[in-house]
């Protein structure tokens, strides 16, 4: 075996490689398709070919280094965003009253009494749809102001809430008389 003297930095050879041998050199082709799959797939939606077609790149290119593209763009590093939901989506959730779905604010877990306080909102807001008397609809209201207290909500986004679900009770109430 022969000795290969070593440099001065400790290295067997004064040879630099351009990349590290981590990155794979990747074409260019495979960098601008991935740019225009994140502005595509950013401005809502999937990416489809003929989306990649009106960006530029042609059927052989898109076939060649479209599945490279699709890694590059999986790998790179994404923003994580909790789901907010905003008072419509709040009001949604009220009027639907899914025990195991509770409304919240910003995406936030919920304490052990905001989950009870909407359970027991779940539970008026069925009993006022199997019978709509004036005191169940009360009692529905009233559970659904304690459930909104233990919310980060302000008071006029609160009330927003609840006229919204005491308008929808009216209304069926108006629709069962009819």
């Amino acid at each position: 075996m022969q000795h290969v003297p070593l440099t001065a930095d400790g290295r067997f050879s004064a040879v630099v490689r351009p990349v590290f041998p981590e990155q794979p050199d990747r074409h260019p082709v495979v960098e601008d398709m991935a740019r225009a799959m994140e502005e595509v797939a950013g401005s809502g939606g999937g990416v489809t070919e003929a989306d990649l077609i009106a960006a530029g790149f042609s059927i052989a290119a898109i076939i060649e280094h479209g599945p490279a593209a699709r890694k590059l763009v999986g790998t790179r590093i994404t923003r994580q965003i909790r789901p907010i939901e905003r008072v419509p989506e709040i009001i949604v959730k009220c009027l639907e009253a899914r025990s195991n779905d509770p409304a919240r604010l910003d995406g936030e877990p919920l304490s052990d009494e905001a989950v009870t306080a909407w359970r027991h909102f779940c539970t008026a807001r069925a009993a006022y749809r199997l019978d709509p008397w004036v005191s169940q609809g009360e009692r529905c209201l009233a559970r659904l102001r304690d459930f909104l207290r233990g919310l980060r909500l302000s008071e006029r986004a609160a009330n927003q809430v609840i006229n919204k679900v005491a308008a929808a009770q009216k209304a069926a109430q108006a629709r069962r008389a009819a």
